[in-house]
């Protein structure tokens, strides 16, 4: 039995030699840059994830599952995939302006001196003067006489 357990740790050592990767060292002061996305290529990609552009969109397997609909993962009939972009595009516009009206504290400020010291809701109503309204212009009627005269023909 002794032999067997010896056997097996011997076998266990030489794979995990032959077959274990390069150890490597982490290197100190290494910068990774990301560079994130931004949001209007958020936007293209999120308005193109499920109905692809025109070209894009032209295969034989595209024009069969337009047309009949079989409804595999992203694809369909186009206006459900239409659809369900329009979806996408407003689920991550409410997303967008939800994080820009919580990205900062509320900013309280102090009401600026006055010097008023009530409002006009608060003032006494004062009775105001009723005059009659004017009556309505009527500009006066002119008639001209006719003429006796016969009017010249025009050719």
């Amino acid at each position: 039995m002794t032999t067997n357990v010896c056997m097996s740790v011997c076998t266990l050592a030489a794979a995990s030699v032959l077959f274990a990767g390069p150890a490597v060292a982490q290197q100190t002061g290494e910068v990774v840059v990301v560079y994130p996305e931004t949001i209007p290529e958020t936007y293209n990609r999120t308005f193109f994830r499920n109905s692809p552009s025109f070209y894009v969109n032209r295969g034989v397997l595209e024009q069969i599952d337009s047309l009949l609909g079989v409804g595999l993962p992203g694809s369909g009939f186009i206006e459900n995939e239409i659809a369900s972009d329009g979806r996408a595009i407003s689920n991550l516009t409410q997303d967008l302006l939800r994080q820009q009206a919580n990205d900062s504290p509320l900013i309280r400020t102090a009401d600026l001196v006055s010097p008023y010291e009530t409002s006009l809701q608060l003032q006494p109503i004062v009775p105001t003067e009723r005059f009659d309204p004017a009556p309505p212009y009527n500009p006066p009627i002119i008639r001209q006489q006719p003429s006796a005269a016969p009017v010249p023909g025009l050719w």
